[in-house]
């Protein structure tokens, strides 16, 4: 299923991809089936009311992909289900087999076939569509839902433990077959009509259950924190799961557009009006701009607006494709204007972590989040025509080969492995479950784009320079401030990053940063923001002993569904100048209200972040701006050769292109904008 579910440690440091070896690999391809080969299984199941599949009884086993795989010191793999394993019953507290694990991996077997026409692929892909197919509801009053699990001797298990759901409501299951169901149409359509109409059948089956779920509530919104949200996503908040969906909906859309029979062509339409709606309301979660929180990041929970979260975030790519498809040219805007400004920054500070909310506070990285983010950046660079956008899909897939916190390679093309996910110090976990799928949807990419693969495999970390974060707790407290414990954020909109202070009248902190290099810098207190008129209650700040601002923390809406009044937040100051490689800072408590700041650290932000990753081999920086005029970087790269710096804006647009000569230039990069360096290109 996910890999958080556990993110067991059991490796550390492990040796670098070489680029030697890189090289080599990408000459002969990326991609490499044999992991997801190992996890693949049959299963003949038995006879179970209400599911079915595609010739069952001509074909009684079907395919199934084993949910997880741990590393054994022998260096191999062991395949395992969820929860606990009971040998006596040879069953799992959960299952083996989760069907949202066969569609992807149905898609990753079904785009590999379209590149190299490997008929071994395709018959995969076709007997994991029918295994998914089988975990459908098709009769009662599930109709068109999924189950979650099921055990290796096919028995489907509806009380799993720890429990994560049945087919009693929509799930990502139900997104994930519909990606799966919409994509495999077009290739089954001419090659095999039956088992194309077969998967038709179930993808209306799939539409009704819609119907009668999330989009029976379309056109309703919700109010989170003042903020007026739609109520019509899969499971009423279930952004990121929706995106996934829309992925199906444009595949089948576009497979169908000259389709003739009255049949197909009512599917079609009823695909595309569905399209519309969901993305009516994707296109409503795009939050701050370049220069606030969430600096213009799609956010993937519609009950949080503090919450962001890497994995399942296509959002963006599902919101251009969609949006290319129906002719909304304000749908690729919204796109173009998130993955221009808050990705960059994501990427340079560190990769697709797992949780913002609002601090950066899940830093663990799983491949599930690193294809979701090339795929996104790729998707909307095509519909868009941003080839800046594009070349930052390949910069983003440098994760894979180590561009990550381990600063080692989390893919093996040798032998089509990705380890399970890594912590924001360095640790990975060794084993490779089901979402291996992920990777291999990103390296069939890079196959078919060989620049974007070269940037790819550019990747050993040389310099980062990002925010830095202080704990408020860390600092001298005076006055009315106090360490609260535990941390008044834990409320579900949020999760601090530590503890927190609460800052009474007359309660101050200070804090001293040390920071790797003089410049600007931004001061961002992380804080919550509090159900107040506006200018009642504000966080003075001072700098190296100079006023600095006072930020308002007062406007909180109505708190709607969420289950406090006001909530986390990270305010933006004023940039300050360093000159001594730290800031000394001060807050307090001002404003005619008393009500308590909830304080839960600051981070210093670089007014340019920039980060370099290569070799003398091949090179290149991305930098991202949070100044609002032109600013320029000196940037130098391990070579002697020409580089180029290209500047694009905040819509991705190309706005400047500089040359540097023996490894170094001047790069400019725009306001709210980013900029790539590299070496001879």
């Amino acid at each position: 299923m996910s890999a958080i579910c556990a993110l067991l440690l059991v490796g550390a440091l492990l040796p670098a991809l070489n680029p030697a070896a890189a090289a080599e690999s990408a000459a002969h391809g990326l991609t490499n089936l044999d992991h997801l080969d190992f996890l693949y299984d049959t299963v003949k199941p038995p006879s179970q009311e209400g599911h079915t599949t595609y010739r069952l009884a001509e074909e009684p086993e079907f395919g199934v992909v084993w949910v997880y795989a741990q590393h054994n010191s022998d260096g191999g793999y062991t395949r395992a289900g969820g929860g606990s394993y009971d040998a006596d019953s040879d069953t799992w507290g959960q299952g083996a087999y989760y069907p949202g694990d066969a569609t992807r991996a149905a898609v990753a077997y079904l785009r590999h076939w379209r590149i190299r026409e490997d008929q071994h692929s395709l018959d995969r892909a076709y007997q994991l569509l029918r295994g998914a197919a089988y975990m459908q509801e098709a009769g009662g009053a599930n109709l068109g839902n999924f189950e979650q699990w099921m055990q290796p001797d096919g028995r489907i298990n509806r009380q799993s433990v720890p429990f994560d759901g049945n087919s009693d409501r929509e799930s990502y299951a139900n997104a994930r077959a519909i990606w799966a169901f919409g994509e495999a149409y077009d290739v089954f359509k001419d090659r095999d009509p039956g088992f194309a109409r077969f998967l038709q059948d179930r993808l209306v089956l799939s539409f009704d259950s819609l119907d009668r779920q999330s989009l029976n509530r379309y056109g309703q919104y919700h109010i989170v924190d003042g903020l007026k949200w739609p109520s019509w996503f899969l499971g009423k908040y279930g952004v990121n799961s929706t995106a996934d969906l829309m992925q199906g909906l444009v595949a089948y859309v576009h497979s169908t557009e000259d389709a003739e029979d009255a049949s197909t062509r009512q599917v079609h339409d009823r695909a595309q009006h569905m399209l519309a709606q969901y993305g009516e309301a994707l296109n409503e979660m795009s939050l701050g701009d370049a220069y606030q929180w969430p600096f213009g990041a799609m956010m993937n929970n519609a009950a949080y607006r503090a919450h962001w979260a890497g994995w399942g975030n296509m959002m963006a790519g599902s919101l251009a494709e969609a949006g290319a498809l129906l002719g909304r040219r304000d749908w690729i805007n919204t796109a173009v204007a998130s993955v221009s400004t808050f990705t960059p920054h994501m990427m340079i500070q560190g990769g697709p972590d797992n949780q913002w909310s609002p601090a950066p506070v899940g830093r663990i990285q799983f491949g599930f989040s690193a294809d979701d983010l090339v795929q996104s950046l790729y998707q909307v660079a095509v519909a868009a025509d941003r080839p800046g956008i594009r070349a930052l899909a390949g910069y983003a897939a440098s994760w894979y080969f180590g561009n990550n916190y381990a600063g080692r390679a989390m893919y093996n093309p040798d032998n089509g492995v990705l380890f399970d996910g890594l912590t924001g110090d360095g640790y990975i976990n060794t084993n490779s479950g089901a979402e291996v799928s992920h990777a291999l949807m990103s390296m069939e990419l890079l196959d078919q784009n060989p620049d974007l693969a070269r940037r790819a495999l550019t990747a050993k970390p040389m310099q980062r320079h990002t925010w830095r974060m202080v704990e408020a707790e860390s600092g001298k407290l005076s006055g009315a401030a106090t360490v609260s414990d535990p941390c008044p954020f834990l409320s579900g909109e949020g999760q601090c990053s530590g503890r927190s202070v609460t800052l009474d009248p007359g309660g101050r902190i200070d804090v001293t940063v040390e920071l790797p290099a003089n410049g600007e810098y931004l001061v961002l207190p992380v804080v919550n923001r509090e159900q107040v008129p506006k200018g009642e209650l504000g966080l003075g700040i001072t700098a190296d002993g100079a006023p600095l601002a006072t930020v308002d923390l007062g406007g909180a809406g109505d708190r709607g569904v969420t289950s406090r009044p006001g909530y986390p937040d990270i305010v933006t100051a004023q940039a300050v100048t360093v000159r001594q490689n730290r800031l000394a800072l001060s807050f307090t408590h001002e404003g005619a209200s008393d009500h308590p700041i909830a304080f839960d650290a600051v981070l210093v932000q670089p007014l340019v972040e920039v980060q370099t990753v290569g070799d003398s081999t091949s090179a290149q920086a991305l930098l991202r701006s949070f100044s609002r005029q032109f600013e320029t970087r000196e940037v130098s790269l391990p070579t002697d050769k020409l580089v180029i710096a290209r500047a694009y804006d905040v819509s991705g647009r190309l706005v400047r292109t500089v040359v540097g000569r023996s490894g170094t230039v001047e790069a400019p990069v725009a306001p709210g904008g980013f900029t790539l360096v590299s070496s001879g290109a």
